[in-house]
């Protein structure tokens, strides 16, 4: 397998394999027997050869070189894909100025007209300036060209604004990504149903501005929804946009007793329903994500050397020295070393009504402080409460069912405490360097020991547990902290904070 930063995966390399994978399969009698259309995502500009000169709008050689390799993956490889979703941005060269945009997706979309197929441009960008450029270039496409944009900015989050390309697409057709796995929470290790914190008032959004479909993430390499909370997710968004009911209620009690019996129908659903916001609350402060929440070790990006660029503006910041931040906001003491809420896809990078609340959350604010207490404290409360009600419903479910359910909702709690404490501990260790109570600095520091020793008891407490269970009709092997490396992250945030 070819990995992605070789960017070799140009149109006719990529379809060349992936018709072999069908045809090997079987998969286009399946597709035609099931009434089922065909989609394939291509980069762009990949496998770019320096010999083709330079990529400007007026180079003729790039262009009829490109217009070479779709005649040829179109017309010849795959003439059986119904739509081609263009991506522009994670490739070998970002097509996101305007004129080279238009350009790019001209012809490609003629290709796609000449081979009774549809182009669907999708708009995933890295910064504002990259969606600025292509917004621009949205004016000028043809109309018969789709636009498809995430359900929020940038990447998977749970608490990420709208995303401002919805309904800004000059009115052309518009479908809308959506993530039901949860990409960057902690994947199929929790039960997440994110039905009322954040499925339907996404839908409700997208339906004030006129969006005509939805592309739906149900898996994740060898992961799925199915069988999972997060298939609730589905249902509603099958249930919404089909226009059977855009009720959330009926959509994850209709779930539960196709999962659980007529008898769990309810009890069931009032277990999962607010799992999205215990997840949601373990992997946040505030707006503000902390670190990279799907990454074994959440804080080692922020704490491992360089870290990531900002979306407004193109900077690094390394610790302990390096700059602070760029125009407009050189004169904030802000980022004196690196911090974890400051990630590309955060709402502050999108939204600049959220950069103070974000300095304060970055300097460890004791109303922040004090709220992310509050906050978590609701949010463990929740989950003790979920675990209880299943417990009580424990015989009128199957074992398995039971089984799978329980150790998910644990694992809920135990993710919740972890990313909790450790960021509490954070908020302190950074109000630790911004205070001018030189006096408050010692109680700070008992604090965050404390934090980290209460995860370190509660690691050793549960770690061996581990549960393979086959529930319906899968065999499943659930091993606790699964997503994450305890030790690892710990010993990391010591020798950062020097504790």
């Amino acid at each position: 397998e070819e990995k992605r930063n070789n960017y070799k995966r140009d149109a006719v390399n990529y379809l060349t394999k992936l018709k072999e994978i069908f045809q090997e399969n079987g998969y286009l009698e399946f597709l035609k027997e099931q009434g089922l259309t065909l989609s394939s995502w291509l980069h762009e500009l990949d496998n770019y050869d320096e010999s083709w000169g330079p990529v400007t709008v007026d180079n003729d050689v790039l262009w009829g070189k490109l217009t070479e390799r779709y005649q040829k993956a179109l017309g010849e490889i795959f003439p059986e894909l119904d739509n081609v979703i263009l991506t522009v941005t994670e490739s070998q060269r970002y097509i996101v100025q305007p004129e080279l945009l238009q350009k790019l997706v001209g012809i490609v979309n003629q290709q796609c007209k000449a081979n009774n197929m549809n182009l669907i441009l999708r708009t995933f960008s890295h910064n504002i300036m990259q969606s600025k450029g292509i917004v621009k270039a949205i004016e000028y496409l043809p109309d018969d060209v789709t636009i498809m944009s995430k359900s929020i900015p940038q990447d998977w989050g749970l608490r990420g604004i709208h995303n401002p390309l919805i309904g800004n697409v000059s009115g052309k057709k518009q479908y809308v990504e959506v993530d039901t796995w949860g990409e960057n929470a902690s994947f199929q290790h929790v039960a997440n149903c994110r039905i009322y914190s954040e499925f339907k008032p996404q839908f409700d959004h997208w339906n004030k501005n006129d969006i005509q479909g939805l592309s739906l993430r149900v898996t994740r390499d060898n992961t799925s929804v199915l069988n999972n909370a997060q298939e609730a997710n589905v249902w509603f968004l099958g249930y919404a946009t089909s226009g059977k009911s855009s009720d959330p209620d009926k959509a994850l009690n209709d779930f539960s007793e196709n999962k659980f019996g007529s008898r769990n129908r309810e009890s069931m659903a009032r277990v999962l329903k607010d799992t999205g916001f215990v997840v949601a609350e373990a992997m946040y402060v505030k707006e503000f994500s902390f670190g990279k929440p799907h990454f074994s070790n959440p804080i080692s990006v922020t704490t491992r050397g360089p870290y990531i660029k900002r979306a407004i503006q193109p900077w690094y910041v390394i610790r302990p020295s390096g700059p602070k931040t760029a125009a407009p906001y050189e004169q904030d003491e802000d980022l004196i070393h690196a911090n974890p809420f400051n990630h590309h896809w955060d709402v502050q990078n999108w939204d600049q009504s959220y950069y103070p609340d974000y300095l304060r959350v970055r300097k460890g604010d004791p109303i922040v402080i004090h709220q992310e207490k509050l906050a978590n404290q609701k949010a463990l409360a929740i989950a003790d409460a979920e675990l209880v009600m299943l417990e009580s419903i424990k015989n009128d479910l199957q074992k398995e069912a039971y089984q799978f359910f329980n150790f998910k909702l644990k694992e809920n709690k135990y993710v919740l405490i972890f990313m909790g404490d450790l960021q509490l501990a954070w908020l302190k260790a950074e109000r630790s360097q911004y205070t001018d109570q030189k006096s408050e600095i010692p109680g700070l520091i008992s604090e965050i020991h404390s934090h980290l020793e209460k995860i370190e008891k509660m690691y050793e407490e549960v770690k061996s547990e581990h549960l393979e269970v086959k529930w319906q009709g899968r065999t499943y092997e659930l091993t606790r902290f699964g997503a994450y490396d305890i030790p690892d992250t710990l010993s990391e945030f010591r020798r950062f904070w020097k504790l």
